[in-house]
């Protein structure tokens, strides 16, 4: 009996590590996409076009980005900060992260 709750337990912090790791991958790809939005602006503003042809599009991605957070933070329903964030990130995935060790998510 001890082995097996020791297994169960195991299997749970390996889950664990596994949700932590998508997580991890998946706020590291907002960062890289507001900075792939950074250079964008940048690019486009000095290098290939002028800031009359680059700000309604910059205007608009943010726009549409600030409005896709928020909606996040109203869906749910905590303070905005990144340690929410991330808790709701880790109650989404860890089932997903049970499931590919092998433990029953329910």
């Amino acid at each position: 009996m001890y082995w097996e709750v020791q297994e169960l337990l195991d299997k749970k912090n390996e889950a664990a590590v596994e949700c932590s790791k998508m997580v991890r991958n998946r706020m590291s790809l907002g960062v890289f996409l507001i900075l792939a939005n950074v250079g964008f602006i940048w690019s486009g503003t000095y290098i290939f076009y002028s800031w009359d042809i680059i700000e309604p599009i910059a205007y608009f991605v943010s726009s549409l980005a600030g409005i896709i957070l928020c909606s996040r933070f109203f869906k749910i329903k905590r303070p905005f900060s990144l340690l929410n964030y991330k808790q709701y990130m880790i109650e989404k995935y860890m089932p997903k992260a049970m499931e590919k060790v092998g433990l029953d998510a329910n």
